[in-house]
């Protein structure tokens, strides 16, 4: 009897591990909160009088990775998990600095994106292209900017 009751409750206990473990993975409101990996991450794109843009990824501060994929495009992870803004930079030539600013309201919050920004040389002017997704709510983005003293900035999100 004592090698069935521990058989019954070996069984149990295997049963309730796969039940909490399917909870966590695929029941909304848990799920979102034990993502392990970065919150926010996308694509930017840069060109420069339609032509892609080299950069160093080194020039890319505030984030938590960057890889080059070609064609002036970059996939960047930023950490996320804090209510806010959550920032990182893009140094361009001549210590021009763009600030991407993505916002979360909720640090469980995973953010997808997608920016091209284009810069137009002979009328000083950056455009600013793309979308933004997160568990919250999606929009898209367009914006120009005139290059002068102000600063360079784009905002992703509820700001």
């Amino acid at each position: 009897m004592k090698k069935h009751k521990k058989a019954i409750i070996r069984a149990a206990s295997v049963l309730l591990i796969g039940a909490v473990t399917v909870v966590c993975l695929f029941y909304y409101p848990i799920c979102p909160r034990i993502y392990f990996g970065n919150r926010i991450k996308g694509d930017v794109t840069i060109t420069c009088d339609g032509k892609p843009y080299a950069l160093n990824p080194d020039r890319l501060k505030s984030a938590a990775k960057v890889r080059e994929t070609g064609n002036g495009r970059y996939y960047i992870e930023v950490k996320g998990g804090e209510y806010g803004s959550n920032p990182f930079e893009i140094e361009l030539t001549h210590h021009r600095i763009v600030e991407v600013n993505i916002f979360h309201s909720n640090w469980w919050y995973v953010t997808d994106f997608n920016l091209d920004i284009n810069i137009d040389s002979s009328k000083k002017e950056i455009t600013y292209k793309g979308w933004y997704t997160s568990s919250e709510d999606s929009a898209a983005i367009e914006r120009k900017q005139i290059i002068g003293k102000e600063k360079l900035e784009v905002k992703l999100g509820t700001v």
